[in-house]
């Protein structure tokens, strides 16, 4: 009796020891087949992606407004999208003036808080904030030096009160700092020495199978009344001022419909001829 005992119970025991391998097993064979399932929508995503990038660049070369696809379908689940971003129709972090940034913000807290986060010193602005103000709030400390992303504008102080979204639609830190005169929000166009209001009014009021091409353009279509403060800072403006998109970053997705792995790609790119000549290419 204690000998098939014995056996029964070795039987038992192997049973389960061969129910856990095989449940190891498949288990070890599902998750390759979604890694290989993850892997095939990723290079499906990425031409996918690639495919968006050459509809959007035929279709720029078209219309000049053209700047966004959204989620086109390509057939058998493949989807992807893209946008056109023109750093000079925002105003640059790293480069703008303290009356610019005050001329954006309106607020003297956020703007010292904002420059003592990227000067290199570590001297408090009257309404600013160093290093000190940062450790006692428990806070990483500021950068001292150019910020990296607007998305970093949540670390300075009082910024982490203010919508993302918004921050991104009038701020860079990619391009030279030039305001492109044709692409610029208001509030963008407030951050110029002159007149913001009477520059928006000329660009819409500016009739032609093009838009406005230079400052004597401008100066034109701005009532007389209205031109004094322009010319005051005319050098300024020639020096701060464009009147198309020097570069663009080109944002790019690309997917296949119930996957989660997505391909994304930035490009920094620039118009050359009829084409958008690649700068420089990031994979997130």
């Amino acid at each position: 009796m204690n000998r098939r005992g014995f056996a029964l119970l070795a039987v038992l025991w192997t049973l389960v020891a061969l129910g856990a391998f095989t449940a190891t097993a498949m288990l070890v064979a599902h998750q390759g087949m979604n890694a290989s399932r993850n892997r095939l929508a990723l290079v499906r995503g990425a031409w996918a992606q690639e495919a968006c990038v050459e509809i959007l660049e035929a279709r720029y070369w078209v219309d000049r407004d053209v700047r966004q696809l959204d989620s086109v379908d390509l057939g058998w689940g493949a989807w992807c999208t893209a946008s056109l971003e023109d750093p000079t129709s925002k105003l640059n972090l790293n480069v703008a003036a303290a009356g610019q940034l005050l001329a954006v913000l309106s607020n003297d807290s956020l703007v010292d808080a904002l420059l003592d986060w990227r000067d290199p010193d570590t001297v408090p602005r009257a309404h600013g904030a160093e290093a000190t103000w940062y450790r006692q709030a428990h806070r990483r400390p500021p950068r001292n030096a150019s910020l990296e992303s607007v998305g970093e504008l949540h670390l300075v102080r009082g910024f982490d009160a203010l919508p993302e979204g918004r921050l991104a639609e009038l701020f860079t830190t990619a391009g030279s700092g030039r305001i492109n005169l044709n692409g610029a929000s208001l509030e963008v166009l407030r951050a110029l020495g002159g007149d913001g209001e009477a520059i928006a009014a000329a660009r819409a009021a500016h009739v032609g199978p093009w838009q406005l091409r230079n400052l004597d353009e401008l100066l034109s279509a701005i009532p007389m009344s209205r031109r004094s403060q322009l010319v005051n800072h005319f050098q300024e403006l020639a020096a701060t001022t464009s009147f198309a998109p020097e570069r663009f970053l080109l944002h790019a997705a690309g997917g296949v419909r119930g996957l989660a792995a997505i391909a994304q790609e930035l490009l920094e790119v620039a118009p050359a001829g009829h084409r958008l000549a690649v700068l420089r290419r990031e994979v997130p």
